[in-house]
Protein backbone atom coordinates (compact mmCIF):
# COMPACT_ATOMS: atom_id res chain seq x y z
CA UNK A 1 0.00 0.00 0.00
CA UNK A 2 1.60 3.28 -1.13
CA UNK A 3 0.13 5.38 1.66
CA UNK A 4 -0.59 4.52 5.27
CA UNK A 5 -4.11 4.04 6.52
CA UNK A 6 -3.59 7.17 8.57
CA UNK A 7 -2.94 9.19 5.40
CA UNK A 8 -6.14 7.71 3.94
CA UNK A 9 -7.96 8.75 7.11
CA UNK A 10 -6.56 12.27 6.94
CA UNK A 11 -7.67 12.64 3.33
CA UNK A 12 -11.18 11.33 3.92
CA UNK A 13 -11.65 13.44 7.03
CA UNK A 14 -10.59 16.58 5.20
CA UNK A 15 -13.02 15.78 2.38
CA UNK A 16 -15.86 15.89 4.94
CA UNK A 17 -14.76 19.09 6.69
CA UNK A 18 -12.70 17.55 9.51
CA UNK A 19 -9.43 19.16 8.50
CA UNK A 20 -7.57 18.56 11.79
CA UNK A 21 -6.16 15.04 12.17
CA UNK A 22 -3.29 14.59 14.63
CA UNK A 23 -1.76 11.27 15.81
CA UNK A 24 -0.37 10.80 19.32
CA UNK A 25 0.29 8.15 21.97
CA UNK A 26 -2.13 7.78 24.89
CA UNK A 27 0.78 7.35 27.29
CA UNK A 28 1.77 10.97 26.61
CA UNK A 29 -1.73 12.11 27.50
CA UNK A 30 -1.68 10.03 30.69
CA UNK A 31 1.66 11.50 31.74
CA UNK A 32 0.41 15.05 31.21
CA UNK A 33 -2.83 14.71 33.19
CA UNK A 34 -0.97 12.89 35.97
CA UNK A 35 1.71 15.59 36.15
CA UNK A 36 -1.01 18.24 36.35
CA UNK A 37 -2.68 16.44 39.26
CA UNK A 38 -5.94 15.63 37.49
CA UNK A 39 -5.65 11.87 38.01
CA UNK A 40 -5.04 12.15 41.75
CA UNK A 41 -7.92 14.62 42.13
CA UNK A 42 -10.26 12.33 40.18
CA UNK A 43 -11.08 14.99 37.60
CA UNK A 44 -9.68 12.92 34.73
CA UNK A 45 -8.92 9.25 34.19
CA UNK A 46 -6.10 7.69 32.25
CA UNK A 47 -6.70 6.16 28.84
CA UNK A 48 -5.67 2.60 28.12
CA UNK A 49 -2.29 2.19 26.44
CA UNK A 50 -2.39 -0.45 23.69
CA UNK A 51 0.72 -1.12 21.58
CA UNK A 52 1.54 1.35 18.80
CA UNK A 53 -0.74 0.74 15.85
CA UNK A 54 0.27 -0.32 12.35
CA UNK A 55 -2.58 1.96 11.29
CA UNK A 56 0.02 4.73 11.30
CA UNK A 57 2.65 2.69 9.43
CA UNK A 58 2.74 1.21 5.94
CA UNK A 59 1.29 -2.26 6.68
CA UNK A 60 4.73 -3.89 6.62
CA UNK A 61 6.67 -1.81 9.13
CA UNK A 62 5.55 0.11 12.16
CA UNK A 63 7.50 3.33 11.96
CA UNK A 64 5.21 5.27 14.29
CA UNK A 65 4.81 5.01 18.06
CA UNK A 66 1.25 6.39 17.93
CA UNK A 67 -1.90 4.55 18.97
CA UNK A 68 -4.56 7.30 18.83
CA UNK A 69 -5.69 10.26 16.77
CA UNK A 70 -7.30 13.59 17.65
CA UNK A 71 -9.92 14.76 15.14
CA UNK A 72 -11.28 18.26 14.78
CA UNK A 73 -12.07 21.11 12.45
CA UNK A 74 -11.63 24.74 11.53
CA UNK A 75 -14.33 26.90 9.95
CA UNK A 76 -14.13 24.68 6.83
CA UNK A 77 -16.63 22.26 8.37
CA UNK A 78 -19.60 24.63 8.23
CA UNK A 79 -20.79 24.08 4.60
CA UNK A 80 -20.54 20.29 5.09
CA UNK A 81 -22.72 20.55 8.19
CA UNK A 82 -25.32 22.68 6.37
CA UNK A 83 -25.46 20.17 3.51
CA UNK A 84 -25.92 17.37 6.04
CA UNK A 85 -28.80 19.25 7.67
CA UNK A 86 -30.49 19.84 4.35
CA UNK A 87 -30.20 16.18 3.35
CA UNK A 88 -31.44 14.91 6.73
CA UNK A 89 -34.39 17.29 6.65
CA UNK A 90 -35.45 16.10 3.20
CA UNK A 91 -35.12 12.47 4.30
CA UNK A 92 -37.16 12.95 7.45
CA UNK A 93 -39.80 15.06 5.72
CA UNK A 94 -40.31 12.31 3.18
CA UNK A 95 -40.38 9.63 5.86
CA UNK A 96 -42.74 11.44 8.22
CA UNK A 97 -44.81 13.40 5.68
CA UNK A 98 -44.72 16.22 8.21
CA UNK A 99 -42.30 19.09 7.67
CA UNK A 100 -42.70 20.48 11.21
CA UNK A 101 -41.94 17.17 12.90
CA UNK A 102 -39.06 16.58 10.50
CA UNK A 103 -37.61 19.97 11.43
CA UNK A 104 -37.84 19.22 15.17
CA UNK A 105 -36.13 15.88 14.68
CA UNK A 106 -33.33 17.26 12.52
CA UNK A 107 -32.60 20.17 14.87
CA UNK A 108 -32.18 17.90 17.91
CA UNK A 109 -28.41 18.11 18.65
CA UNK A 110 -27.64 18.15 14.91
CA UNK A 111 -23.93 18.95 15.07
CA UNK A 112 -23.11 16.08 17.45
CA UNK A 113 -25.05 13.72 15.19
CA UNK A 114 -23.29 15.07 12.12
CA UNK A 115 -19.86 14.47 13.66
CA UNK A 116 -20.72 10.99 14.90
CA UNK A 117 -22.28 9.79 11.66
CA UNK A 118 -19.65 11.24 9.34
CA UNK A 119 -16.59 10.14 11.32
CA UNK A 120 -17.85 6.63 11.97
CA UNK A 121 -18.70 6.28 8.29
CA UNK A 122 -15.14 7.30 7.42
CA UNK A 123 -13.72 4.66 9.75
CA UNK A 124 -15.99 2.04 8.17
CA UNK A 125 -14.53 2.90 4.77
CA UNK A 126 -10.98 2.80 6.12
CA UNK A 127 -11.69 -0.57 7.74
CA UNK A 128 -12.80 -2.02 4.41
CA UNK A 129 -9.57 -0.78 2.86
CA UNK A 130 -7.44 -2.34 5.61
CA UNK A 131 -9.13 -5.74 5.91
CA UNK A 132 -8.51 -7.53 2.64
CA UNK A 133 -7.36 -11.14 2.55
CA UNK A 134 -3.90 -10.23 3.84
CA UNK A 135 -4.78 -6.89 5.39
CA UNK A 136 -4.47 -5.66 8.95
CA UNK A 137 -7.59 -5.34 11.10
CA UNK A 138 -8.18 -2.75 13.78
CA UNK A 139 -10.67 -1.86 16.48
CA UNK A 140 -11.56 1.69 17.43
CA UNK A 141 -12.50 3.35 20.73
CA UNK A 142 -14.21 6.71 20.26
CA UNK A 143 -14.15 9.37 22.97
CA UNK A 144 -16.36 12.24 21.84
CA UNK A 145 -15.97 15.86 22.92
CA UNK A 146 -19.58 15.84 24.18
CA UNK A 147 -18.63 13.15 26.71
CA UNK A 148 -20.04 9.97 25.18
CA UNK A 149 -18.00 6.91 24.21
CA UNK A 150 -18.45 3.98 21.88
CA UNK A 151 -16.47 1.23 20.17
CA UNK A 152 -16.32 -0.02 16.61
CA UNK A 153 -15.12 -3.59 16.07
CA UNK A 154 -15.20 -6.19 13.33
CA UNK A 155 -18.46 -8.01 12.73
CA UNK A 156 -16.97 -10.50 10.29
CA UNK A 157 -17.13 -10.55 6.50
CA UNK A 158 -19.93 -10.45 3.96
CA UNK A 159 -19.01 -11.36 0.38
CA UNK A 160 -15.37 -10.99 1.32
CA UNK A 161 -15.78 -7.50 2.79
CA UNK A 162 -15.19 -6.88 6.49
CA UNK A 163 -17.77 -4.79 8.37
CA UNK A 164 -17.76 -2.93 11.66
CA UNK A 165 -20.40 -2.88 14.37
CA UNK A 166 -20.83 -0.02 16.83
CA UNK A 167 -21.12 -0.82 20.53
CA UNK A 168 -22.37 1.94 22.79
CA UNK A 169 -20.75 2.33 26.19
CA UNK A 170 -22.76 2.78 29.38
CA UNK A 171 -19.77 4.24 31.17
CA UNK A 172 -18.63 7.50 29.66
CA UNK A 173 -15.01 8.58 30.07
CA UNK A 174 -14.39 12.29 29.69
CA UNK A 175 -11.19 12.98 27.79
CA UNK A 176 -9.61 16.43 27.92
CA UNK A 177 -9.44 17.36 24.24
CA UNK A 178 -7.16 20.30 25.09
CA UNK A 179 -4.58 18.05 26.72
CA UNK A 180 -4.76 15.53 23.91
CA UNK A 181 -4.14 18.45 21.55
CA UNK A 182 -1.12 19.59 23.55
CA UNK A 183 0.64 16.22 23.36
CA UNK A 184 0.22 16.09 19.57
CA UNK A 185 2.75 18.93 19.53
CA UNK A 186 0.50 21.15 17.38
CA UNK A 187 -1.17 23.30 20.07
CA UNK A 188 -0.31 25.45 23.05
CA UNK A 189 -2.81 25.43 25.95
CA UNK A 190 -3.49 28.93 27.26
CA UNK A 191 -4.29 28.07 30.87
CA UNK A 192 -3.88 31.67 32.07
CA UNK A 193 -5.97 33.63 29.58
CA UNK A 194 -8.53 32.16 27.20
CA UNK A 195 -8.31 28.58 28.61
CA UNK A 196 -8.31 27.53 24.95
CA UNK A 197 -5.82 25.67 22.78
CA UNK A 198 -3.97 27.94 20.38
CA UNK A 199 -2.64 26.75 17.04
CA UNK A 200 0.28 28.59 15.38
CA UNK A 201 -1.76 29.01 12.19
CA UNK A 202 -5.44 28.95 13.22
CA UNK A 203 -5.09 30.65 16.60
CA UNK A 204 -8.17 29.97 18.72
CA UNK A 205 -10.29 29.08 15.69
CA UNK A 206 -10.25 25.30 15.85
CA UNK A 207 -12.49 22.79 17.59
CA UNK A 208 -11.94 19.19 18.66
CA UNK A 209 -14.53 16.49 18.04
CA UNK A 210 -13.09 13.15 19.13
CA UNK A 211 -10.12 11.15 20.29
CA UNK A 212 -10.02 7.74 18.61
CA UNK A 213 -7.86 5.02 20.16
CA UNK A 214 -6.81 2.48 17.51
CA UNK A 215 -6.08 -1.10 18.53
CA UNK A 216 -4.32 -3.74 16.45
CA UNK A 217 -6.54 -6.81 16.33
CA UNK A 218 -3.45 -8.95 15.84
CA UNK A 219 -0.52 -8.82 18.25
CA UNK A 220 2.24 -6.42 17.28
CA UNK A 221 5.85 -6.86 18.37
CA UNK A 222 7.25 -3.53 19.49
CA UNK A 223 10.02 -2.36 21.79
CA UNK A 224 8.17 -0.21 24.32
CA UNK A 225 11.46 1.32 25.42
CA UNK A 226 11.34 3.23 22.13
CA UNK A 227 8.19 5.08 23.21
CA UNK A 228 8.96 8.40 24.94
CA UNK A 229 7.35 8.69 28.37
CA UNK A 230 6.05 12.14 27.46
CA UNK A 231 5.29 13.84 24.17
CA UNK A 232 8.55 14.30 22.22
CA UNK A 233 8.05 18.06 21.82
CA UNK A 234 5.51 20.58 23.05
CA UNK A 235 4.61 23.76 21.23
CA UNK A 236 6.06 26.97 22.64
CA UNK A 237 3.74 29.88 23.42
CA UNK A 238 2.81 31.53 20.09
CA UNK A 239 1.15 34.69 21.48
CA UNK A 240 2.39 37.78 23.38
CA UNK A 241 1.88 38.56 27.07
CA UNK A 242 -0.37 41.49 26.20
CA UNK A 243 -3.00 39.25 24.58
CA UNK A 244 -3.01 36.87 27.55
CA UNK A 245 -3.53 39.83 29.87
CA UNK A 246 -6.40 41.08 27.70
CA UNK A 247 -7.98 37.62 27.74
CA UNK A 248 -7.73 37.51 31.54
CA UNK A 249 -9.72 40.73 31.80
CA UNK A 250 -12.37 39.48 29.39
CA UNK A 251 -12.56 36.18 31.31
CA UNK A 252 -13.28 38.09 34.54
CA UNK A 253 -16.11 39.95 32.85
CA UNK A 254 -17.55 36.77 31.31
CA UNK A 255 -17.44 34.87 34.60
CA UNK A 256 -18.95 37.78 36.51
CA UNK A 257 -21.86 38.18 34.12
CA UNK A 258 -22.53 34.44 33.98
CA UNK A 259 -22.48 34.08 37.78
CA UNK A 260 -24.98 36.93 37.98
CA UNK A 261 -27.39 34.95 35.84
CA UNK A 262 -27.09 36.95 32.64
CA UNK A 263 -26.93 34.01 30.25
CA UNK A 264 -28.64 33.37 26.96
CA UNK A 265 -31.20 30.62 27.33
CA UNK A 266 -33.07 30.71 24.03
CA UNK A 267 -32.35 27.63 21.95
CA UNK A 268 -30.90 28.24 18.52
CA UNK A 269 -32.91 26.98 15.63
CA UNK A 270 -35.68 28.71 13.73
CA UNK A 271 -36.83 28.04 10.19
CA UNK A 272 -34.55 25.58 8.42
CA UNK A 273 -34.75 27.66 5.27
CA UNK A 274 -33.37 30.70 7.08
CA UNK A 275 -30.78 28.60 8.85
CA UNK A 276 -29.46 26.93 5.71
CA UNK A 277 -29.20 30.16 3.76
CA UNK A 278 -27.43 32.06 6.55
CA UNK A 279 -30.04 34.79 6.59
CA UNK A 280 -31.25 36.55 9.70
CA UNK A 281 -32.10 34.12 12.47
CA UNK A 282 -32.50 34.55 16.18
CA UNK A 283 -29.06 35.47 17.49
CA UNK A 284 -27.77 36.86 14.19
CA UNK A 285 -28.41 40.36 15.46
CA UNK A 286 -25.50 40.90 17.84
CA UNK A 287 -27.55 43.42 19.83
CA UNK A 288 -29.84 40.57 20.91
CA UNK A 289 -26.97 38.52 22.34
CA UNK A 290 -26.71 38.84 26.11
CA UNK A 291 -23.64 40.65 27.53
CA UNK A 292 -22.32 37.43 29.08
CA UNK A 293 -22.52 35.50 25.83
CA UNK A 294 -20.82 38.29 23.92
CA UNK A 295 -17.99 38.18 26.46
CA UNK A 296 -17.40 34.46 25.85
CA UNK A 297 -17.30 35.06 22.10
CA UNK A 298 -15.00 38.05 22.55
CA UNK A 299 -12.60 35.83 24.50
CA UNK A 300 -11.53 34.07 21.30
CA UNK A 301 -11.07 37.43 19.61
CA UNK A 302 -8.49 38.51 22.19
CA UNK A 303 -5.93 36.44 20.28
CA UNK A 304 -4.96 38.07 16.99
CA UNK A 305 -3.16 34.99 15.61
CA UNK A 306 -5.27 33.49 12.82
CA UNK A 307 -8.21 35.77 13.52
CA UNK A 308 -8.42 37.62 10.21
CA UNK A 309 -8.33 34.47 8.07
CA UNK A 310 -9.73 31.66 10.20
CA UNK A 311 -12.32 33.25 12.49
CA UNK A 312 -15.65 31.41 12.29
CA UNK A 313 -18.29 33.12 10.17
CA UNK A 314 -21.15 34.60 12.19
CA UNK A 315 -23.73 31.83 11.53
CA UNK A 316 -21.24 29.16 12.67
CA UNK A 317 -20.03 31.20 15.63
CA UNK A 318 -23.50 32.06 16.87
CA UNK A 319 -24.75 28.51 16.42
CA UNK A 320 -22.07 27.11 18.74
CA UNK A 321 -22.47 29.86 21.34
CA UNK A 322 -26.27 29.94 21.51
CA UNK A 323 -27.15 26.23 21.56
Amino acid sequence: MSESLFECLRGQCESQGFDLCHPFHTGWYNTLIEDEGHVKSGVLKKLSVPPPSRFFGDNTTNTSVCNAVLLGNTKKIWPYFLEFLKEKYEEEKQRLSDSEEALKLVLDEPFDKFCTMKLQKIFEEIHKKSSGDNGEQFEYDFFWSHGKCNKMKSAGKTNGTSHLITLESDENLMVSMQRAAVVTGHYWHDVDGTKLCIHPKFGTWSSFRAVVLIRNKCEVSFDHELIPKAAPSLLSRPIPDSEIAKAQEVMKVALGLTMNGDTLSTKYGESLCQFLHSTVVEGSDWSKISPSMRSWIHLRDCISLGRSEYRFENPQLLYHYTR
